[in-house]
């Protein structure tokens, strides 16, 4: 255990030199915003993006290329949670994947409870995107009954925390772990949200120490240092 403990410290050192790297563990806001003019001509085609999360978006934007041409939509909303991502239902009714368009719905209550997220730090917060994102990719290889049952298995906490895991680790996988990491840990212990939330932040999604486990993993696979089929 002390080992695999080590391994991830020191990635958690080594992984952040540099910034063209594919797994970060410190996204530098400073060194996106002069790139910014670049980011905006590569990833924010059919992009529409409230203007204080724009370089947020769009970096990470840039670790999901196949979503380039996808229509998706930012907007406000006052929902029960940070940020959810879903398909426009009117693009759903041509039956053809390849022509729907996504809204990502923003929190905006700010009080008691509730994360404000204009205080995010950066990393933490592409982290966030980064997870809906995931979600947008998923979305984009399913028909649209599969969308529908997908909502519907929602209901099920059991379900919806193993689809929520998997989101994460398809997040991990894009690059994004350090940040996924970043923000698990900012919700769990430097927010003013919820207990509750708090709580089911812990059951339905990975937990920092998972996170940490999964980089490493796929960090090793990647090295060829283990096994494919060693989970």
């Amino acid at each position: 255990m002390r080992f695999y403990i080590g391994i991830i410290l020191f990635l958690n050192g080594a992984l952040s030199y540099g910034q063209e790297m594919s797994m970060l563990r410190q996204l530098d806001s400073l060194y996106y915003s002069s790139k910014l003019d670049s980011l905006e001509r590569l990833y924010g085609t059919h992009k529409e993006i409230p203007h204080e999360y724009r370089l947020a978006v769009l970096v990470s934007l840039s670790f999901y290329p196949e979503l380039i041409q996808t229509p998706i939509t930012f907007k406000y909303r006052n929902i029960s949670t940070s940020m959810n991502s879903r398909p426009q239902l009117l693009s759903m009714i041509s039956l053809d994947p390849q022509k729907r368009k996504y809204v990502v719905r923003i929190n905006k209550l700010h009080q008691n409870g509730f994360i404000n997220l204009q205080k995010v730090p950066f990393n933490a917060l592409v982290g966030l995107i980064g997870h809906e994102l995931s979600h947008i990719v998923d979305y984009e290889s399913k028909a649209d009954i599969e969308i529908v049952l997908r909502a519907l298995s929602y209901l099920n906490i059991r379900t919806k925390t193993i689809f929520e895991k998997s989101i994460d680790k398809k997040t991990i996988q894009h690059g994004l772990g350090w940040c996924l990491f970043d923000w698990s840990t900012y919700v769990l212990n430097q927010s003013g949200a919820s207990m509750d939330y708090k709580a089911f932040k812990k059951r339905v999604y990975l937990e920092p120490i998972e996170i940490q486990e999964k980089i490493l993993y796929y960090f090793l696979t990647a090295s060829n240092a283990i096994p494919q089929d060693h989970h």
